[in-house]
């Protein structure tokens, strides 16, 4: 099967493969083809969360397609292939912790962002030691681009928070009537400017987005959860806001 595979669709994925097309290039004919790449794509993201972003990125242009896109989709569905890595459920003991990873990438000179989360499910005695936790146990992922103009990065991974947290009640309660205990919730983000709005509760780089900000304190508080700075390179849900090499 793999030798009827052009070359072209086994060179790596690059940013130029995922740059909208021009109007002129535009061929709606394709939308057929596409839809079949999309869909196999998105059977592949079922078991495999560093798909996520590839899948979220191609989906959201059925309309503008182009032969160079629907290249780029058979790239994806290549590399989908030969990095396959399913994941894999393990026992968890005793009382469970959830992991909350919230992420987002910003564009100035767009002002839009991309928001990202995972969730694992772990035994507390790793939530001490996130570098070396794996992929294990992860069963919530998702990427999904902001639909609101965004004034900053900081406001982007606010809104990461906001929606990963908010997200993160189905697995609390999923938790509680599977083990019947209240699970210990840490919320992870790269974020230091974020850290220090949530310890000062003030949304100070934008003073209309405080409304968000308490919301997700409370959000939090409801969830008795922690939330912890990790480095960008631990960071989990990075990958779900951009394409990342595996």
């Amino acid at each position: 099967m793999a030798e009827s595979i052009s070359p072209e669709v086994k060179k790596p994925i690059t940013d130029k493969d995922l740059l909208l097309p021009t109007e002129k290039d535009v061929d709606p004919s394709l939308q057929k083809e596409q839809q079949k790449n999309v869909g196999a794509l998105g059977w592949a993201v079922r078991t495999q969360p560093s798909l996520s972003f590839l899948l979220s990125y191609l989906s959201r242009s059925s309309t503008r397609l182009s032969p160079i896109f629907v290249l780029a989709t058979e790239k994806a569905l290549w590399h989908a292939k030969v990095t396959a890595k399913p994941l894999k459920l393990k026992k968890v003991r005793r009382v469970p912790a959830l992991v909350v990873w919230v992420d987002a990438s910003y564009q100035l000179s767009l002002r839009e962002g991309r928001l990202g989360w995972e969730m694992q499910i772990l035994n507390q005695e790793e939530v001490g030691d996130l570098e070396k936790v794996s992929e294990d146990n992860t069963v919530v992922w998702a990427s999904k681009k902001c639909t609101q103009k965004l004034g900053s990065t900081i406001t982007a991974e606010l809104f990461a928070m906001r929606d990963g947290v908010k997200l993160s009640f189905s697995v609390f309660n999923l938790i509680k009537k599977l083990w019947g205990v209240f699970p210990k919730v840490l919320v992870v983000s790269d974020s230091q400017p974020l850290m220090n709005q949530l310890a000062s509760r003030q949304c100070k780089s934008e003073p209309h987005q405080q409304a968000e900000l308490e919301y997700v304190l409370q959000e939090l508080a409801d969830l008795g959860a922690t939330v912890k700075w990790v480095p960008t390179g631990q960071q989990r849900a990075d990958r779900q806001t951009k394409f990342l090499e595996v």
